[in-house]
């Protein structure tokens, strides 16, 4: 199995943050949460 390397994943974390931030300030922003959210679920 692979498991990411700590710079992966901050770099995940940093982009799913910058994603949030995008989408609180965007019309689509809870359907852009709930996408984020399910996808974080995934991983």
């Amino acid at each position: 199995m692979y498991l990411p390397s700590r710079m992966t994943m901050r770099l995940i974390a940093a982009g799913a943050f910058v994603l949030i931030a995008t989408a609180m300030h965007s019309p689509l922003g809870p359907k852009l949460a709930a996408l984020h959210a399910s996808m974080v679920g995934l991983v």
